[in-house]
């Protein structure tokens, strides 16, 4: 996979190559961390799917604390919190067709946060305000999805 960084805050630069990722990886997800750094999690490989993470730094792909469980095409954000920066994982599609774990990275380690009320993958996941993340869309056990739902960090509901 050929992974390409750009720094879009100037108008001088263009895309610059990294090295590339440890693994030929498809239906992963990633963001950037508080240090805008690359963070890539999970995926499907070879007929299997993954749970292990990495962070780009120092030129170099380096393997951190893993998913709770194997899932491709979660979706994932990053997200200044009152507790701290930290980067969320929902749904995803696992080998019993999807799962409903929300979890949270934060100090190199994951947390399941919450259960979400149904099982998704390849749906979106945006920050609303500073406590409060949408969900929209995506595909469950039962077929494609078009309800939206609101998720307070703070109170966990």
């Amino acid at each position: 996979m050929k992974v390409f960084s750009h720094n879009l805050s100037s108008t001088n630069s263009s895309c610059k190559k990294l090295n590339a990722f440890p693994h030929n990886v498809h239906h992963h997800s990633g963001v950037l961390d508080k240090d805008n750094k690359p963070f890539i999690c999970g995926g499907y490989i070879s007929g299997d799917r993954l749970d292990s993470c990495y962070i780009y730094k120092n030129k170099t792909w380096s393997k951190t604390s893993s998913l709770p469980s194997k899932r491709s095409v979660a979706a994932m954000m990053s997200m200044k919190t009152s507790h701290g920066h930290k980067i969320f994982s929902s749904g995803g599609y696992d080998r019993n067709g999807g799962t409903d774990n929300f979890d949270t990275f934060t100090e190199g380690h994951w947390y399941n946060e919450s259960k979400m009320s149904i099982r998704l993958y390849g749906h979106c996941m945006l920050q609303y305000n500073t406590s409060t993340i949408i969900i929209i869309g995506g595909d469950s056990v039962s077929g494609r999805s078009n309800q939206t739902f609101f998720y307070n960090i703070q109170t966990k509901e």
